[in-house]
């Protein structure tokens, strides 16, 4: 599945790879990968439905944002 999307815009971004990472968490494994590569960096669509209904992000977004000390990009997709 990764392989396909990493295909599937690798024209537009010429660079792109992937990685599987193994964590407790996905939070924790997201700010373990930062940690690990100083060059990366991570944009994350957010869809905030494991919050309340007026809380912005998701709880995988919150403890990334929450633990990680890089700026981030999140994106909320359209309804």
């Amino acid at each position: 599945y990764l392989a396909e999307r990493v295909a599937a815009v690798s024209a537009e971004v010429p660079r792109t790879s992937f990685e599987l990472l193994e964590a407790p968490d996905p939070a924790t494994g997201l700010c373990r990968f930062l940690a690990d590569h100083e060059d990366a960096v991570i944009a994350m669509s957010t869809h905030g439905r494991s919050g309340l209904d007026d809380h912005p992000l998701g709880s995988v977004a919150q403890g990334v944002l929450l633990e990680s000390p890089r700026a981030m990009l999140f994106v909320r997709p359209t309804r």
